[in-house]
């Protein structure tokens, strides 16, 4: 068995721990962390051992799973690769696209594994949606939270909407043309609050919103394609799709003329037999463990990961573009949810790739 280390034990990092503990993918040896409380509670709560820093555990471990705060994923990663060391780093994979492409490039030198936590790709729900989330023309994402004081290094672009960049990415697999972005930030200088437009080269068009300052939490997709529209609730781990039937599309009818009896047949078949929305079979499952399992199946056999490096260094050009197309105004007007009228918000389109 594959002996790990998790490399900085915060919230996103216990839950790591705890999960490798649960379902057995590695030989835990222990948990990392320059915080002492930090540490020694993950330690004593899943039997494992404390360590204050990388070096006292680096010579023990064949790979490592990095949940750092996002400014210290480079240093981490890097030193753990430099030594021969396979590395799942949660996302962003980095803060920057240099220290992105260096750790790339390092992971293939040293023929190591590099991992990215985008972990809705092995959610239930979208795994079970793979079928009907092809030509896709239009997309919708929010992801919304309450404030936790978590990720505030960093602004909701990298916190929260990285995730659907990386899903919207995977699905419609298009170079981008125009990206039109808005945002503003509730507390501290990075934006709480955040709206994207993505265009693509191929037509399909993507509407992401994110926000760490709401009174309700949601993590959704929408998909609309030519003959059929997915749901996905990522919280729920549930998913819908609703098709156009084969009698819908032939039937040839103008709604303007149509007769009463041909009105009330349609409406009372239309969400049964014309238009019917079918509840997808969404297995039971856990994503993070899912991707775990990923980690250590690519270890032991050389396959690739379903979120190479590669990937998080996409998502995360993309959201650094993003970010550079928001004005993150402070919030001047809690009540009214408007941002101060005197700092433009809107940033112009540019284009990104040429068709």
């Amino acid at each position: 068995m594959l002996n790990v280390a998790v490399i900085g034990v915060g919230r996103l990092g216990s839950i790591h721990t705890k999960l490798v503990r649960e379902f057995g993918t590695f030989n835990l040896v222990g948990v990392v962390d320059p915080i002492k409380s930090n540490r020694l509670v993950a330690a004593e709560e899943f039997n494992t051992t404390a360590f204050e820093d990388l070096d006292a555990v680096i010579d023990r471990i064949d790979a490592a799973i990095v949940a750092t705060p996002t400014v210290y994923h480079h240093a981490v990663s890097k030193q753990l690769i430099e030594n021969g060391k396979h590395v799942f780093v949660e996302k962003p994979i980095t803060p920057t696209l240099d220290e992105a492409d260096e750790l790339i490039a390092l992971a293939s030198q040293k023929d190591c594994i590099l991992q990215v936590g985008h972990v809705e790709r092995f959610n239930p729900a979208f795994i079970a949606s793979q079928d009907h989330l092809t030509n896709v023309r239009w997309m919708e994402c929010t992801r919304t939270s309450g404030y936790t004081f978590r990720s505030t290094d960093v602004s909701v672009v990298l916190d929260l909407m990285i995730h659907d960049i990386d899903l919207m990415l995977n699905v419609i697999q298009s170079d981008i043309r125009d990206i039109n972005a808005f945002g503003y930030s509730v507390v501290g200088p990075h934006a709480d609050i955040a709206y994207a437009h993505v265009s693509f080269v191929n037509g399909a068009q993507a509407k992401l919103a994110a926000s760490r300052c709401a009174d309700q939490s949601e993590r959704s997709l929408f998909a609309a394609s030519e003959h059929n529209s997915t749901t996905i609730d990522f919280t729920t781990a549930t998913a819908s799709v609703q098709s156009t039937s084969d009698e819908m599309l032939e039937l040839d009818i103008n709604p303007l003329n149509a007769t009463t009896e041909e009105k009330e047949s349609i409406s009372a078949r239309f969400f049964t037999e014309l238009v019917p929305r079918q509840e997808l079979s969404v297995p039971a499952g856990n994503a993070i463990a899912s991707e775990h399992r990923d980690f250590a199946q690519a270890i032991s056999t050389g396959h690739s990961v379903q979120v190479p490096g590669t990937a998080g260094r996409d998502a995360l050009a993309v959201a650094l573009e993003i970010q550079q197309r928001l004005h993150a105004v402070r919030h001047d007007a809690p009540h009214t949810g408007v941002p101060s009228p005197n700092t433009p918000a809107l940033i112009s389109l540019r284009q990104l790739n040429a068709a």
